[in-house]
């Protein structure tokens, strides 16, 4: 979640708090606009903790692809081109038992990556006989399977994120419409009472704190924890 998109819930929060309040004092807002006010709530709450779930998926599918592709290249392609440069350079399939460049990542490494074990399956012996395992092929294919699994879960996980993103702006821009709405039937009841009308101020008020140019452009931040809002049982309202 955004400092902005965080700094909303807790307004809201805030204003739940203060009709709560306002509750103990005998008097109620209309119960459709504070039902929608809890639910716009409870949805900022859900799309913020998706959003922040993709994220984390997401960055830890990228690590894993690096690892894979690290292990795939040093531990199974390399020794596989190097077998295979010293004894099927007159093959016509040595083409695909060389490395492919390092700038070849993502879908084109495991596409190289199968099209070599595939060629090995025709050369198993001597790649035996050269010191690999029986059970090499099956293991480099298991690693080029993973590493396309990972790209499938990061790919899922960043639909997660930006959908939860996108939810999260639509809730964001209905619950300033619930705030209008809740501001009219709020303020008539307060205009006699100056304390409780400089709280709702406040509680309605989005706080916009000063942060840095890499905090604004953070995915996510901690949801704010609910802020005390001051009650003064001993005040009545006027009609």
């Amino acid at each position: 979640m955004r400092l902005r998109q965080g700094a909303v819930l807790e307004m809201l929060r805030r204003v739940q708090a203060f009709l709560d309040m306002l509750a103990t004092l005998g008097w109620r807002p209309e119960s459709l606009a504070r039902q929608r006010l809890d639910e716009t709530v409870e949805r900022i709450s859900t799309h913020a903790v998706e959003q922040l779930a993709g994220n984390r998926v997401s960055q830890g599918e990228t690590e894993k692809q690096r690892r894979l592709r690290q292990a795939l290249r040093d531990h199974y392609m390399q020794p596989v081109a190097i077998i295979a440069r010293l004894n099927l350079r007159e093959k016509p399939e040595f083409t695909v038992l060389r490395c492919p460049p390092w700038n070849v990542r993502g879908i084109g490494l495991i596409a190289a990556a199968r099209d070599m074990a595939n060629a090995m399956d025709m050369h198993m012996d001597l790649f035996v006989h050269e010191g690999l395992s029986h059970a090499f092929v099956a293991e480099f294919r298991a690693i080029a399977d993973q590493l396309e699994a990972s790209f499938v879960a990061r790919g899922a996980a960043l639909a997660q994120r930006a959908g939860a993103t996108q939810g999260l702006k639509a809730e964001i821009t209905r619950a300033h419409a619930l705030i209008t709405i809740l501001d009219a039937q709020v303020r008539p009841m307060l205009r006699s009472n100056d304390q409780l009308m400089r709280e709702w101020k406040v509680a309605k008020h989005v706080q916009r704190a000063r942060v840095s140019q890499q905090e604004k452009s953070a995915d996510e931040t901690a949801i704010p924890a609910l802020p005390t809002v001051t009650s003064t049982p001993a005040l009545t309202l006027m009609a």
